[in-house]
């Protein structure tokens, strides 16, 4: 996966799949640093059936006993460096990329049939369709599809489009439903921050 954020939640999906498997998924990246050793220890050993990571997993330095199948998530978002070494995996084994935005080589190479392609056009199951609808700024409006959404067991992103402002509506939107946990996020904080405060969301 190009980040921890999104290695983390594919490990939790796996895992929560497999449970009832005799099958051992292990998770590689810098959020869980603790057993990283030990991880690295079982791909090479090959008591690890499957290992979610970012592509760091592409060091020359981790061995694989029996490496059979690659799936990588968001092609587009690895560097040329990466893919270079996937290039000298793809004699060893089988790989699968994944997308929602296939980037333009990849789309020419199956065009021309030097890759398959295989397209998933039906939503996931329970997938609700998006209602959207444009109004006025209307605080009733807001409050009204926060709680609903709290009520339901959800949860909610409230966007905005300038950095400077977001405390001051974190405030309101406290003032306004005083029973949620609220949090700022940005394109300028801290990678570390964002990554946390995305895994508590």
């Amino acid at each position: 996966c190009p980040t921890t954020l999104l290695a983390e939640q594919h490990s939790r999906t796996c895992k929560e799949r497999f449970a009832q498997w005799p099958f051992r998924v292990d998770n590689l990246s810098r959020l869980n640093k603790s057993n990283q050793k030990e991880t690295l220890e079982r791909l090479a050993d090959g008591t690890t059936d499957c290992v979610i990571a970012t592509h760091a997993l592409l060091s020359p330095s981790i061995r694989f006993k029996r490496l059979g199948l690659i799936i990588i998530d968001e092609e587009h978002k690895f560097g040329v460096k990466q893919k270079e070494m996937l290039h000298v995996l793809r004699g060893h084994a089988h790989i699968l990329s994944m997308s929602a935005t296939p980037i333009p080589r990849t789309l020419n190479l199956a065009l021309a049939k030097i890759r398959d392609l295989s397209i998933i056009a039906s939503a996931p199951k329970n997938r609700l369709k998006v209602n959207l609808e444009v109004g006025l700024y209307d605080e009733n409006i807001i409050q009204e599809a926060i709680e609903r959404e709290r009520l339901r067991g959800g949860q909610v992103y409230y966007m905005h489009n300038d950095i400077k402002a977001l405390p001051a509506i974190e405030e309101k939107i406290q003032k306004l439903c005083p029973e949620i946990k609220t949090a700022i996020l940005s394109g300028r904080s801290q990678k570390n921050h964002l990554e946390r405060t995305m895994l508590a969301f």
